[in-house]
């Protein structure tokens, strides 16, 4: 009966540790069936969240991105990957506003939401 009282008494006296997420966001991953960014232009989606990550193959950033199609299996998570200055620096600039429906168009050789 003694082991009994101990063991109730860990349980209700569980010290609090914090998750490995809590203090490392960046490494943050995300699920989803991974798309073409061509893919997704004109269409209505819903960005979910995003990261930014240095490339391996060039000296710049690229940006991962979650989000939902919003007509077309709107459950369903999806990401797509992109080293669109443009689109980053949207994304950045406007994290507090997450989660927005947005489009994403392309003129001439860039990548913008609209």
């Amino acid at each position: 009966m003694e082991s009994h009282i101990d063991a109730v008494s860990l349980i209700i006296n569980k010290p609090t540790y914090p998750k490995f997420s809590d203090f490392n966001p960046s490494q943050k991953l995300f699920d989803g069936k991974k798309v073409s960014i061509e893919d997704i232009l004109n269409k209505d989606i819903l960005i979910k969240a995003f990261k930014v990550g240095a490339s391996k193959y060039k000296t710049k950033e690229y940006v991962t991105v979650q989000f939902n199609y919003i007509n077309e299996q709107p459950n369903e998570n999806f990401i797509f990957f992109t080293g669109s200055g443009v689109i980053k620096d949207q994304l950045t600039q406007n994290k507090d506003h997450l989660p927005f429906y947005t489009l994403i168009k392309k003129i001439d050789k860039y990548y913008i939401l609209s």
